[in-house]
């Protein structure tokens, strides 16, 4: 009696479950009464169906039911390389003017809607040869709908990421407002990358003309390397003006990455010399350099290195604060700036750790008002610096002039 009732509740609960499973994937999401007008943009993220091993949407019969993008196919015990293709059915207003905005995919992917193929990045295939990956964002406008009922398909092939799956978010909205978001954002992007670009020569001019001093040197070098990860990364500006192959965009996104933190640490360490324990910190930037040369090796080796960098970059955040707070109780000139400034990218680090683990939304304004506010700062302390030094060079200059009269 109690071997059928435990195979009785088992079958229910199986049941249960399936049911549940079914329901997630096979019942449309109905957007007919959201209010476009107040909420322009809106995020599709939830349980989408999908079709392992499938590329062609009218041929592919999904039965799993994946978080998107919470959840990757490799996080599901999925094979790193694989192809297939992922489902959402969602009923809208059909004669609304509304965009699809398709975050960057692992690693080349193609969408459709209703059956018709609309944008692609890369090559979807089968296999590797058949497969050319890309990195870029989609912005893809739902025009002639027949119906209100959307069938949104994405198909991905990887062979070459180490992560595979829905990487990013998939919005929906208003044609003007993800335009207009777009815009924003790239402006952003452009804006900032010029000022870092203008601040390199700045400051390279300041060293050549001064006294060569090697935090400005370094300084400089750090502005130059991060300009790229602003225009070349997340929203991939600069692949939409320039067709960058894929494995040379991996390999400039992770070594100015690693170079950010190498070029950082040198700085801090000739502007703080008292402060900044030498060993430690040539440790710190010898290891970001040795990580560099990682993007030289294969993309599913290189792409999993950066996983154990982020726990050294970490210690090194940690061990920058603590040379600048040594260096304001010793009231080093420029260290409460230096404070203040790195207060400001702390505050954007912690901000873009929450976004990735999906605690909080993305707030460009956070982004524009930290970045700023670092560099900035630094700014201020290298003019310092080298006002400091020209006018000792004056000094000295004067001295030599009295003694030689």
């Amino acid at each position: 009696m109690r071997t059928h009732l435990f195979l009785y509740l088992l079958v229910l609960s199986l049941s249960i479950d399936l049911s549940s499973q079914s329901s997630a994937i096979d019942d449309p999401m109905d957007l007919r009464n959201h209010d476009f007008d107040t909420d322009p943009i809106i995020s599709l993220d939830g349980q989408w169906s999908y079709a392992d091993s499938c590329l062609y949407p009218s041929e592919c019969n999904p039965t799993i039911s994946v978080d998107v993008p919470n959840v990757r196919l490799d996080e599901m015990g999925f094979p790193s390389f694989g192809y297939g293709t992922f489902y959402l059915e969602f009923i809208v207003d059909h004669e609304l003017p509304l965009m699809l905005k398709v975050f960057d995919q692992f690693s080349a992917y193609e969408v459709y809607v209703n059956g018709e193929l609309i944008g692609n990045v890369g090559v979807s295939g089968p296999d590797k040869e058949s497969t050319t990956p890309g990195r870029q964002m989609l912005y893809l406008p739902l025009h002639d709908l027949s119906s209100d009922t959307v069938r949104l398909a994405i198909a991905i092939s990887n062979f070459s990421h180490h992560k595979r799956g829905v990487g990013g978010k998939v919005l929906l909205g208003l044609e003007k407002a993800v335009l207009h978001q777009k815009f924003l954002d790239d402006s952003y992007d452009m804006f900032l990358t010029g000022f870092l670009i203008l601040a390199t020569f700045f400051f390279l001019g300041l060293f050549f003309n001064g006294r060569q001093d090697y935090a400005i040197l370094y300084f400089a070098l750090f502005t130059l390397v991060y300009a790229y990860r602003i225009v070349g990364w997340h929203n991939y500006v600069l692949h939409d003006m320039i067709n960058i192959p894929y494995r040379l965009g991996l390999i400039f996104e992770y070594s100015t990455f690693y170079l950010s933190g190498a070029f950082f640490a040198m700085y801090l360490e000739k502007l703080f010399p008292h402060e900044a324990p030498r060993v430690l910190t040539r440790i710190f930037a010898y290891l970001s350099i040795a990580w560099t040369f990682s993007t030289l090796l294969p993309v599913q080796i290189l792409t999993q290195f950066n996983i154990p960098y982020l726990y050294i970059l970490l210690v090194g955040i940690f061990l920058m604060v603590g040379i600048l707070i040594k260096a304001v109780l010793n009231k080093r000139p420029g260290a409460r700036y230096s404070l203040y400034s790195v207060m400001g990218v702390l505050a954007v680090f912690i901000f873009k750790s929450l976004n990735y683990l999906h605690v909080v939304e993305e707030n460009r304004l956070v982004s524009i008002a930290g970045e700023l506010i670092f560099f900035i700062f630094q700014a201020l302390i290298l003019s310092r610096i080298f006002t400091e030094n020209w006018r000792q060079a004056k000094l000295e200059a004067e001295q030599l002039a009295v003694a030689k009269s």
